[in-house]
């Protein structure tokens, strides 16, 4: 509508001017009109032209689609963050620690999660894996879709309870690997088997969950950080020496008291073997 009238005020202007020009010379009263009416509806078309863009501009940004996008992306991002704060803080809870993990709180043992455990355990610890992964990464970065497409139809191997089982993950898996180049690249890792060898630094264990399973700090032999989750316990001591098989699930920078800032990696293990001497 405003448009309609910003286009007939300029064609008054228009004509009013012509025609104030073509009787400016005799000085009549019909001049004055024209020369009145072309002042008038100068004034009009500029303050309607005023409106009319304010009113465009504010179309523009209810419609623009980025805006909407950014609008509609962040209410979802804020209805996830609270989704997962409330699961978490369920679960914290009834948390039950083992101890405390140094430098952060990320990096802590799993929060009590009997119940999550259903008929197929195995199914039940990749969901936990997932959960955790969200608190390691601090940006909900978990277990992809794919991976955990891929570790479901391998639930088997985790862990690798038995000789077969054993045999099977050290014909896939990739040795001599360092951390840094799971860091770099650690999608290509997501559904692979890597191993690795280093020190126990930090051993975390629920003894109350009717789950089995332990969670070890590694410092591995190429100066590497691991926070190792192995569904399944076993008589390993802070300082011994050991060589873990596994799938990378994500990666952080934890801040650690006694190394500082490091790049971490979070690893789904299939089987940890001690090293004795």
């Amino acid at each position: 509508m405003l448009t309609i009238v910003l286009l007939l005020s300029l064609l008054v202007t228009f004509i009013s001017i012509i025609m104030t020009v073509g009787n400016a010379l005799s000085r009549t009263v019909l001049a004055k009109f024209w020369a009145l009416t072309a002042t008038t509806a100068i004034f009009i078309s500029a303050f309607v032209f005023i409106i009319d863009t304010f009113h465009l501009l504010d179309k523009e940004e209810s419609t623009n689609p980025i805006s909407t996008l950014g609008i509609a992306g962040e209410a979802n991002a804020n209805s996830v963050n609270t989704q997962l704060d409330s699961l978490v803080n369920a679960f914290d809870n009834n948390q039950l620690q083992a101890g405390k993990p140094s430098g952060n709180s990320n990096s802590g043992v799993l929060p009590n999660k009997d119940a999550l455990v259903n008929a197929d355990t195995k199914v039940a610890r990749i969901m936990l894996v997932d959960l955790f992964a969200k608190r390691f990464s601090d940006n909900l970065t978990g277990i992809t879709a794919q991976q955990k497409e891929w570790l479901i139809q391998n639930a088997h191997l985790y862990p690798a309870d038995s000789d077969q089982k054993l045999t099977e993950i050290k014909k896939v898996c990739i040795t001599n690997i360092k951390q840094e180049q799971i860091t770099k690249s650690i999608d290509l890792y997501r559904q692979k088997i890597v191993s690795a060898s280093g020190v126990v630094i930090e051993k975390l264990v629920d003894e109350n969950s009717n789950i089995s399973e332990m969670q070890l700090h590694i410092l591995a032999n190429d100066g590497g950080m691991y926070v190792v989750y192995y569904p399944q316990t076993i008589d390993v001591t802070v300082g011994e020496s050991v060589t873990f098989y596994g799938t990378p699930i994500v990666c952080n920078i934890i801040n650690s008291d006694m190394f500082g800032p490091v790049n971490t990696v979070l690893v789904y293990a299939n089987y940890i073997n001690r090293q004795i001497n």
